[in-house]
C-alpha cells in the first residue's frame, strides 16, 4: 500500500506543471544560447555533459558569481529539465544552491534519444515559480553541443572545447614534449 502511494505521489509531482516536449528532425541550432529574463547577454554560456549508464545529463549555464543553469536529464528517449540557482557563498539559507520549481516548460529537440556522439539541437522555453530568493523567471534559448562528456564555453557562436574535460572529471594528458 505504501508502495502504491509513493506512485501515486510520484506521478501527481511529474504532471504538476504544464509541459510539452516536441520532437522535429528538422531543427536546425549553431550556437546555445540562453537568455534570461534578468539578463546579461555579454556573459559566456558552458555547456557540460556527463554520460552515467543510460542516462546523460547537459548543463547549461552562464553567469559569474551567481549562476543559473538548466539541466536536460535524458534517459532513454525521457527528457526532463531541472533549473538551479547557484551562488559562490552560501546564500541560500547555509547552502550555495537551490533547484528552482518549474511551473511550466516546452522543449523543441531534433531526436527523441540520444547517445555519444550525437548533436543535440533545439530550442527550450522554461518558467519558473517565485520563492524568497527571486521572482518568477522566464528562460529560454537554444541548445547545441555535442554528446560525449564534453565542455563547451561558447562566446556568441565561437566555441572552445577544454581538452582536459572527460565525461565530468578534469582528465589531464602528458604532454609529449
Amino acid at each position: 500500500m505504501k508502495f502504491v502511494f509513493q506512485i501515486l505521489l510520484f506521478i501527481s509531482c511529474i504532471s504538476g506543471y504544464s509541459q510539452k516536449l516536441i520532437v522535429d528532425n528538422k531543427i536546425k541550432t549553431i550556437a546555445p544560447k540562453v537568455q534570461f529574463s534578468n539578463d546579461d547577454k555579454n556573459l559566456k554560456i558552458n555547456c557540460i555533459d556527463i554520460i552515467k549508464s543510460d542516462t546523460i545529463t547537459l548543463s547549461m549555464g552562464k553567469g559569474r558569481f551567481e549562476i543559473y543553469h538548466l539541466d536536460l536529464i535524458m534517459v532513454g528517449d525521457q527528457v526532463v529539465p531541472k533549473m538551479y540557482y547557484w551562488a559562490d557563498y552560501p546564500m541560500f539559507d547555509g547552502k550555495s544552491s537551490i533547484e528552482l520549481t518549474i511551473s511550466d516548460y516546452r522543449l523543441e529537440l531534433n531526436k527523441k534519444s540520444y547517445v555519444a556522439g550525437d548533436t543535440i539541437m533545439g530550442s527550450f522555453s522554461i518558467t519558473t515559480v517565485p520563492n524568497k530568493y527571486q521572482k518568477k523567471m522566464r528562460i529560454k534559448g537554444d541548445v547545441f553541443h555535442v554528446i560525449g562528456g564534453n565542455y563547451f564555453t561558447w562566446n556568441g557562436s565561437t566555441s572552445t572545447h577544454n581538452k582536459y574535460f572527460h565525461n565530468g572529471k578534469n582528465v589531464f594528458v602528458k604532454s609529449d614534449d
